[in-house]
C-alpha cells in the first residue's frame, strides 16, 4: 500500500536527539535526521545529527546512515541541479546534481538489477534505517522517517525527494553496496516567499519538473533541512528566466542575463 505524503500528518523531516550512526544495515542505526549545511556558516553535526560548536567543513546534505552528498558550489555562487520533485503549493523544490546524471544512472542500474525472490523483506525497520523499496515494479531507496501508521512506514525516497506511505510488506534489507552511495536528491527553498504565485502547480511542473536549472545558493532554512536560494533557468524561447519573476507574474516573466549577474 502507498500513500502520498499529503495524505498524512506528519511532518517530512523530522528531528531525534538520540541513536547510534552506522553504514552497516544490520547494526544499529541512528534515528532519522536530515540537515543542510554550508561551509564555514553552518555548524557541524554529529553522526546523530546533534550540532556541534564549529563550523561545518563540507558545503552538504547529511541524512542519517548515508555518506554526505557534497554540493560544489559556495554562497552566492551556483549549482546546477535537474528538478524532480514539487511540493507544498510550489515552495518546496527537490532536485538531483546534474553533475550526478552519470552516478544516477549506475545507480538505477543497480537497482533494475534486483528481484523480490532474491531481497530479504526487513518488515520492521527502525526509524531512520535506509530500505529497499518497492515501488510499482521497480526498487528504489527509501529512509524510514516514522512510524505511527499501522502497518506501514512514513519513508522518503532519497533519490527522488518524495515521502510515502510504504507498507510493511514492501520494504526490503538493502545491499551494502548501496549504502555506499549518499542520497542524490536534496531539498531547495527560494528567498523569497510568494503566497498567490501567478502559476499554476501544473504549468510549473511543466516547466521546470526534469528541467535543470541554476540554484544561486543563499543560506540555510531555519529549521535545518532545506538549502535556499535564487533558480534561474532558460525557457523554450532561450531567454534567461528567474523563477521567482515567474511565480509573480506568470509564465513569460523573464530576466535579460546582465541582471541576473547584479
Amino acid at each position: 500500500m502507498m500513500v502520498g505524503a499529503d495524505g498524512i500528518d506528519t511532518f517530512l523531516f523530522v528531528a531525534y536527539d538520540k541513536g547510534i550512526c552506522t553504514m552497516n544495515a544490520h547494526s544499529a542505526h541512528s534515528e532519522f535526521y536530515f540537515k543542510a549545511l554550508i561551509k564555514g556558516i553552518s555548524y557541524e553535526i554529529n553522526s546523530q545529527g546533534e550540532t556541534l560548536k564549529q563550523p561545518a567543513s563540507r558545503t552538504r546534505l547529511q541524512i542519517c546512515n548515508l555518506p554526505p552528498l557534497e554540493l560544489p558550489t559556495a554562497v552566492d555562487n551556483f549549482v546546477y541541479v535537474r528538478i524532480t520533485n514539487i511540493e507544498s503549493g510550489m515552495k518546496k523544490f527537490f532536485g538531483t546534481l546534474e553533475r550526478n546524471r552519470f552516478l544516477l544512472d549506475d545507480l538505477q542500474k543497480m537497482l533494475n538489477d534486483m528481484r523480490s525472490a532474491n531481497c530479504k523483506s526487513v518488515f520492521d525497520p527502525a526509524v531512520g534505517e535506509i530500505v529497499l523499496v518497492k515501488n510499482g515494479e521497480r526498487f528504489v531507496r527509501g529512509c524510514v522517517v516514522c512510524k505511527t501508521h499501522f502497518m506501514t512506514c512514513t519513508t522518503y525516497l532519497i533519490d527522488s525527494g518524495l515521502t510515502m506511505e510504504i507498507g510493511l510488506e514492501q520494504l526490503y534489507v538493502i545491499d551494502e553496496e548501496l549504502l555506499k552511495i549518499p542520497p542524490q536528491a536534496f531539498l531547495m527553498l527560494l528567498d523569497v516567499d510568494i503566497e498567490e504565485p501567478l502559476i499554476s502547480n501544473d504549468e510549473l511542473s511543466e516547466m521546470i519538473k526534469d528541467t535543470v536549472v541554476a540554484f544561486r545558493l543563499k543560506h540555510v532554512s531555519e529549521n535545518g533541512e532545506a538549502f535556499v536560494g535564487a533558480m534561474i533557468m532558460r525557457n523554450q524561447n532561450g531567454e534567461i528566466c528567474d523563477l521567482r519573476n515567474i511565480l509573480l507574474e506568470g509564465v513569460h516573466s523573464a530576466y535579460i542575463s546582465h541582471e541576473i549577474d547584479k
